[in-house]
């Protein structure tokens, strides 16, 4: 049985549960050391970190997950061991956030737009103060019956290339790892085949470039 997840997400992003609730769940199960990576975000590590101290057994890895872009696709890069007190970092992380929302606005009004109308107070809601993001208003429209899954707004509305999808500020991979670098975090490559994924062949061929361009800026791989 594994005893290690090095990514997770709080109510901070888009995960479904509190950072208490998740340490609680993590030790139930067995797990013994877990890193909190929310989207363009710390601001549930205190929480967790408050809730592993009644766990022995349990130990937490401060992170976070950045999107970054590349051409017909994206990258995701974790941190680990991030200096969430850091201001520079967290000026940057608010950035984000901000651009996040203003995105997030954008895309329901090309929703309604479409003639599929959502609650942007609803989406606001399901974020519960966190980093609001795609899986957000995907969820508002699975409750107003557009679609039967979240993965069919993706597929139908707000992928890459839907008619609902609207970009937002983004670093480029070498700048998100850089960031990392300068924070003292460790930048590690997250879910590397969602990323080849959305790549056409070209793009496939240069991920290994990317790959060694990364390296060379201090991605650990």
């Amino acid at each position: 049985m594994a005893e290690v997840d090095l990514h997770l997400h709080t109510t901070f992003s888009d995960g479904k549960l509190t950072p208490m609730e998740l340490v609680k769940l993590c030790s139930a199960r067995g797990l013994k050391t877990i890193a909190i990576t929310d989207h363009d975000s710390t601001e549930g590590i205190s929480e967790a970190l408050q809730a592993a101290k009644n766990l022995t057994k349990m130990s937490i890895i401060v992170g976070v997950e950045l999107s970054t872009d590349v051409p017909g696709s994206e990258i995701h890069l974790l941190g680990y061991f991030v200096d969430h007190e850091e201001n520079g970092f967290q000026e940057t992380l608010s950035r984000f956030r901000d651009g996040r929302e203003e995105r997030a606005q954008k895309m329901v009004e090309r929703l309604d737009g479409l003639g599929v109308p959502v609650d942007w107070k609803r989406v606001q809601e399901l974020s519960d103060g966190g980093a609001i993001g795609r899986p957000h208003i995907a969820q508002a429209m699975v409750e107003s019956g557009y679609v039967k899954y979240p993965r069919d707004a993706f597929d139908r509305y707000l992928g890459r290339n839907g008619p609902a999808y609207v970009e937002r500020i983004r670093l480029t991979p070498v700048e998100a790892v850089q960031t990392l670098v300068a924070n003292g975090a460790i930048p590690v490559m997250a879910h590397p085949t969602f990323s080849v994924s959305g790549m056409d062949a070209s793009g496939k061929d240069d991920l290994n470039r990317i790959l060694l361009e990364l390296k060379s800026v201090g991605l650990k791989v």
